[in-house]
């Protein structure tokens, strides 16, 4: 989207990217507009004032996309505390744990990382294939 025609056009002619904006729309248009940049599914927006992408996340697809790729930050936020703590515990910074609690944690960590590995990969499939 752009705001200058002269803009629009250059990209359109020389570079052959689709541009859905005209400079002085009304609010109908402006809608028509990002209904229509929204319909040919882009891979890469570039949206200086975020109205594509806040169109988008409007779709159930786009807001559930965006809701497990946040929980999945926190999930990588968890394996990465979990994994620091396991990292002092094995320089026996933090306990002087005895060996086979330093295994049991370890492979608790272990675990939870595979098992969020399988159900990311898992949602993100089922995502796919609802759209």
């Amino acid at each position: 989207l752009s705001t200058r025609d002269e803009i629009c056009a250059a990209l359109v002619v020389h570079d052959g990217i689709g541009v859905f904006a005209h400079y002085g729309e009304d609010r109908e248009m402006y809608y028509r507009h990002l209904s229509a940049a929204a319909a040919v599914e882009p891979h890469i927006v570039l949206d200086d004032g975020a109205d594509l992408i806040a169109f988008l996340a409007q779709n159930p697809h786009s807001s559930f996309f965006y809701l497990f790729t946040g929980a999945h930050g926190i999930h990588l936020l968890g394996g990465m505390a979990a994994l620091s703590y396991l990292a002092l515990r094995a320089r026996k910074l933090v306990f002087g744990v005895s060996s086979e609690k330093r295994v049991a944690a370890t492979d608790a960590v272990s675990l939870y990382w595979h098992f969020m590995d399988g159900l990311w990969v898992a949602l993100f499939l089922l995502l796919l294939l609802w759209k």
